[in-house]
């Protein structure tokens, strides 16, 4: 659910691009973004009040925030003029660290585990976050903006299918139909 949520940031770029870059917004983007949103609403739909509800709530809401930082990402990047790929991708990641660090400990749910712990923190900064990015800062220089997106859907959909078949997570039809209707929109 989060992942489909969080895939909303490319509608939300569509949707405030002509506030901040001045392009165009065609009645397909509109269509597209309120097809976006029709899938969140199905991704969010519940069955009455539960703790489980509510916890899906607070994980829709924070995928919600998410996408809005992405999609600030991808608009700021867009006025980033003259900057090497290696310092953009150092920049961000320090900022974004620099954010990060003061929420995890407001919210006090710190645990180390020792070397176990610097191997994996050090395995997700490296491998899955600072190489990670390097790849996608350099191949926006060598692609399509269109094959970018085209190509970055590929997480969502991965993404789904390894939280069902890996991680056995519940998905109901309507969180289905919700995240294909988002995935579509957003294609």
């Amino acid at each position: 659910n989060s992942t489909i949520v969080y895939y909303l940031a490319p509608v939300i770029v569509i949707f405030v691009s002509p506030i901040f870059l001045k392009e165009k917004l065609t009645l397909k983007k509109v269509v597209a973004v309120i097809c976006a949103m029709i899938g969140l609403v199905l991704i969010v739909k519940t069955q009455g009040a539960s703790s489980a509800n509510i916890d899906l709530a607070k994980g829709v809401f924070n995928a919600f925030l998410a996408a809005c930082l992405y999609a600030s990402v991808v608009i700021l990047n867009k006025f980033i003029k003259n900057v090497d790929d290696y310092k953009k991708t150092f920049i961000q990641l320090f900022m974004a660290s620099m954010v990060l660090v003061p929420w995890v400990i407001l919210r006090n749910q710190i645990t180390f585990d020792g070397a176990k712990s610097i191997v994996l923190i050090l395995i997700l900064g490296i491998a899955h976050t600072g190489i990670a990015y390097c790849l996608y800062f350099s191949a926006m220089n060598d692609l399509k903006a269109q094959s970018i997106a085209i190509l970055g859907y590929l997480d969502p959909v991965s993404s789904i299918l390894f939280s069902i078949f890996l991680l056995k997570e519940p998905f109901s039809v309507w969180q289905l139909i919700g995240g294909a209707v988002i995935l579509i929109a957003a294609f």
